[in-house]
Protein backbone atom coordinates (compact mmCIF):
# COMPACT_ATOMS: atom_id res chain seq x y z
CA UNK A 1 0.00 0.00 0.00
CA UNK A 2 2.84 2.30 1.03
CA UNK A 3 4.49 1.60 -2.30
CA UNK A 4 1.61 2.69 -4.59
CA UNK A 5 1.18 5.77 -2.62
CA UNK A 6 4.46 7.04 -3.38
CA UNK A 7 3.88 5.77 -7.41
CA UNK A 8 0.97 7.80 -6.86
CA UNK A 9 2.73 11.00 -5.63
CA UNK A 10 5.36 11.06 -7.68
CA UNK A 11 3.08 10.37 -10.63
CA UNK A 12 1.40 13.49 -8.83
CA UNK A 13 4.92 15.18 -8.91
CA UNK A 14 5.25 14.40 -12.60
CA UNK A 15 2.34 15.22 -14.12
CA UNK A 16 2.18 18.82 -12.56
CA UNK A 17 6.03 19.53 -13.54
CA UNK A 18 5.09 18.56 -17.36
CA UNK A 19 1.67 20.62 -16.99
CA UNK A 20 3.99 23.72 -15.70
CA UNK A 21 6.85 23.59 -18.26
CA UNK A 22 4.68 22.89 -20.77
CA UNK A 23 2.34 26.53 -19.86
CA UNK A 24 6.02 28.28 -19.10
CA UNK A 25 7.28 27.39 -22.53
CA UNK A 26 3.70 28.53 -24.32
CA UNK A 27 5.00 32.17 -21.82
CA UNK A 28 7.59 32.99 -24.29
CA UNK A 29 10.34 33.98 -21.97
CA UNK A 30 13.65 35.88 -22.84
CA UNK A 31 15.20 34.26 -25.45
CA UNK A 32 12.15 32.07 -26.40
CA UNK A 33 10.54 32.28 -29.61
CA UNK A 34 7.77 34.06 -29.02
CA UNK A 35 5.22 35.79 -31.91
CA UNK A 36 6.55 39.86 -32.05
CA UNK A 37 5.87 42.73 -34.51
CA UNK A 38 4.86 46.52 -34.05
CA UNK A 39 2.47 48.25 -32.33
CA UNK A 40 1.84 52.37 -33.17
CA UNK A 41 0.90 54.56 -30.99
CA UNK A 42 -2.70 54.55 -31.73
CA UNK A 43 -2.87 51.10 -30.47
CA UNK A 44 -2.71 49.18 -33.83
CA UNK A 45 -0.79 45.82 -34.34
CA UNK A 46 1.08 44.74 -37.36
CA UNK A 47 2.63 41.40 -36.55
CA UNK A 48 5.09 39.37 -38.48
CA UNK A 49 3.45 36.52 -40.68
CA UNK A 50 0.23 38.26 -40.65
CA UNK A 51 -1.94 37.90 -43.67
CA UNK A 52 -2.12 41.68 -45.77
CA UNK A 53 -5.21 42.22 -46.17
CA UNK A 54 -5.53 45.61 -47.38
CA UNK A 55 -3.34 48.46 -45.69
CA UNK A 56 -1.91 47.02 -42.99
CA UNK A 57 -1.77 50.83 -40.86
CA UNK A 58 -3.90 53.61 -42.12
CA UNK A 59 -2.75 56.73 -44.10
CA UNK A 60 0.56 54.89 -45.75
CA UNK A 61 2.86 57.54 -47.45
CA UNK A 62 3.99 55.45 -50.33
CA UNK A 63 2.95 52.34 -51.75
CA UNK A 64 5.44 50.47 -54.01
CA UNK A 65 4.77 46.76 -56.05
CA UNK A 66 7.56 44.69 -57.39
CA UNK A 67 8.46 41.37 -59.14
CA UNK A 68 8.44 39.29 -55.58
CA UNK A 69 12.10 37.82 -55.57
CA UNK A 70 10.64 35.44 -52.69
CA UNK A 71 8.35 33.52 -55.33
CA UNK A 72 5.80 34.38 -58.13
CA UNK A 73 3.87 37.08 -58.18
CA UNK A 74 4.57 40.47 -56.36
CA UNK A 75 5.80 41.68 -53.24
CA UNK A 76 3.82 45.01 -51.48
CA UNK A 77 5.65 47.66 -50.18
CA UNK A 78 3.72 50.09 -47.37
CA UNK A 79 5.85 53.28 -46.15
CA UNK A 80 4.92 55.07 -43.37
CA UNK A 81 6.39 58.04 -41.25
CA UNK A 82 8.94 55.78 -39.31
CA UNK A 83 8.36 52.66 -40.77
CA UNK A 84 7.68 50.07 -43.35
CA UNK A 85 5.48 46.88 -44.04
CA UNK A 86 7.08 44.10 -46.82
CA UNK A 87 4.38 41.87 -47.89
CA UNK A 88 5.21 38.33 -50.00
CA UNK A 89 3.05 36.23 -52.11
CA UNK A 90 1.59 33.61 -49.83
CA UNK A 91 1.18 31.21 -53.01
CA UNK A 92 -2.50 31.37 -52.70
CA UNK A 93 -3.16 34.62 -54.39
CA UNK A 94 -2.87 36.82 -51.28
CA UNK A 95 -0.09 38.20 -48.79
CA UNK A 96 2.06 37.47 -46.05
CA UNK A 97 4.36 40.27 -43.71
CA UNK A 98 7.40 39.04 -44.41
CA UNK A 99 9.28 41.98 -43.27
CA UNK A 100 9.01 44.96 -40.86
CA UNK A 101 11.50 47.74 -40.45
CA UNK A 102 11.31 50.19 -37.81
CA UNK A 103 13.35 53.43 -38.70
CA UNK A 104 11.68 56.26 -36.61
CA UNK A 105 10.63 57.45 -33.60
CA UNK A 106 7.20 55.81 -32.91
CA UNK A 107 6.46 52.33 -33.61
CA UNK A 108 7.63 49.51 -30.82
CA UNK A 109 8.14 46.26 -30.67
CA UNK A 110 5.15 43.96 -28.84
CA UNK A 111 7.48 44.14 -25.85
CA UNK A 112 7.75 47.90 -25.80
CA UNK A 113 11.39 48.01 -27.81
CA UNK A 114 11.83 51.44 -30.48
CA UNK A 115 14.47 53.52 -31.94
CA UNK A 116 16.22 55.46 -29.77
CA UNK A 117 16.30 53.04 -26.60
CA UNK A 118 19.28 51.40 -25.95
CA UNK A 119 20.96 48.16 -25.79
CA UNK A 120 20.85 47.88 -21.88
CA UNK A 121 16.42 48.09 -22.46
CA UNK A 122 17.06 45.47 -25.65
CA UNK A 123 18.67 42.87 -23.43
CA UNK A 124 16.66 43.22 -20.12
CA UNK A 125 13.33 42.90 -22.69
CA UNK A 126 14.84 40.30 -25.26
CA UNK A 127 17.50 38.54 -23.07
CA UNK A 128 21.30 38.45 -24.58
CA UNK A 129 21.07 37.26 -28.09
CA UNK A 130 23.30 37.02 -30.36
CA UNK A 131 25.30 40.33 -30.65
CA UNK A 132 27.86 41.06 -33.18
CA UNK A 133 29.23 44.99 -32.79
CA UNK A 134 26.60 47.30 -33.43
CA UNK A 135 24.05 44.26 -34.33
CA UNK A 136 22.27 42.59 -31.84
CA UNK A 137 20.33 38.95 -33.16
CA UNK A 138 16.73 37.37 -31.63
CA UNK A 139 15.18 34.17 -32.66
CA UNK A 140 10.93 35.01 -32.74
CA UNK A 141 8.48 33.06 -33.87
CA UNK A 142 8.35 32.53 -37.76
CA UNK A 143 11.76 34.71 -38.13
CA UNK A 144 13.71 36.47 -36.29
CA UNK A 145 14.12 39.95 -35.04
CA UNK A 146 18.06 42.30 -35.42
CA UNK A 147 18.43 45.40 -33.55
CA UNK A 148 20.93 47.80 -35.18
CA UNK A 149 22.90 49.75 -32.63
CA UNK A 150 24.35 53.38 -32.68
CA UNK A 151 26.23 55.82 -31.19
CA UNK A 152 29.62 54.28 -30.82
CA UNK A 153 29.55 52.89 -27.37
CA UNK A 154 29.07 49.94 -26.43
CA UNK A 155 25.70 50.86 -24.44
CA UNK A 156 24.79 52.49 -28.31
CA UNK A 157 20.93 53.50 -28.78
CA UNK A 158 18.65 51.65 -31.40
CA UNK A 159 18.94 53.04 -35.15
CA UNK A 160 16.93 50.46 -36.50
CA UNK A 161 14.81 47.60 -36.10
CA UNK A 162 14.46 44.77 -38.77
CA UNK A 163 11.55 41.69 -37.93
CA UNK A 164 12.09 39.47 -40.40
CA UNK A 165 10.45 35.84 -41.62
CA UNK A 166 11.90 32.70 -42.19
CA UNK A 167 11.50 32.68 -45.79
CA UNK A 168 12.79 35.93 -46.56
CA UNK A 169 16.72 36.22 -46.50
Amino acid sequence: MVFRNRIKNKLIVVTVLLIAAAVFAGCGGKGGAREDGIELKDGTRIALGAPVSGEPAPGPVDYVESKSCIGSGTDVLYKYEGFSVTGYPDGNGGHRIGLIRINGEGPETFFGIGVGMTRDDVVNTYGAGDAAGDVSVYEIKGGRIIFYFGGGDSDGTITEIVLTADNVS
